[in-house]
């Protein structure tokens, strides 16, 4: 058997969280690996990318990002949350993501597959990350839908509820237990409320048992009693 050291098996996780989206051949495995040694890193606040520059294909190592449409006053609004696992696409107004920002909302590390992936070559790593893309435009289409159907309690669990799934697909739950690095004033975006009213809705959440610890960067969460609290508030 062959041993893996630290940076083969972080390159494997990437490409096995994106061979959910589509297998992968043992070439275009390969070259994962390759990219990995030489992967990007960008410091919470950083752009990825941002309307206007060059679009690249990003796949995300470690650590979340956040799309955004950025308003002439300051405010923004929050399209979708990137996870590990996830490809971060600029490609062309066609694509339709032209006209946002991509910013780190941690710490990210990410391989660059802008020079490596034609999106258009019907190859296995192509089909993978166009699924990718692909899916990320559902979730910002879940994200309008909750914007415009639900009250805000509603909203701040069907959020939830969609990025406690996302890790568990990608291998990043612990158990139950579910660690979100999101802050009030994060929330606030991606909800349109105020960072008052996204207190008083974690302190509804901490009553009905979903919440187990708020810390100074994140929270921790019970995704069974998540999965519970969604059945009861959002039908």
């Amino acid at each position: 058997m062959v041993e893996l050291g630290v940076a083969d098996a972080a390159a494997l996780s990437d490409a096995r969280r994106l061979s959910r989206h589509y297998p992968l051949e043992a070439d275009e495995l390969k070259l994962i690996n390759r990219l990995a040694g030489s992967s990007q890193s960008f410091a919470p606040g950083q752009m990825l990318s941002r309307r206007g520059l060059r679009q690249d294909l990003l796949l995300i190592q470690s650590g979340w990002a956040i799309r955004t449409r950025d308003l002439p006053d300051g405010r923004r609004q929050i399209y979708s949350f990137l996870l590990p696992g996830d490809v971060v696409s600029f490609r062309g107004a066609s694509r339709g993501w032209s006209n946002t920002t991509v910013t780190a909302l941690t710490a990210v590390k990410a391989i660059d597959l802008t020079s490596s992936c034609d999106l258009n070559s019907g190859a296995g790593l192509a089909l993978a990350c166009v699924r990718s893309i692909e899916q990320e435009r559902q979730f910002v289409f879940d994200q309008v839908a909750r914007l415009g159907q639900s009250d805000a309690y509603q909203r701040l669990i069907d959020l939830l509820s969609e990025l406690c799934g996302r890790l568990d697909a990608a291998g990043l739950k612990a158990g139950d237990l579910a660690v979100l690095p999101i802050t009030q004033d994060i929330f606030s975006e991606a909800l349109g409320v105020t960072a008052v009213h996204v207190r008083r809705l974690l302190q509804r959440m901490k009553t009905a048992g979903v919440l187990q610890q708020r810390r100074s960067l994140g929270l921790c969460l019970d995704a069974g009693a998540l999965s519970e609290e969604r059945k009861k508030v959002c039908g």
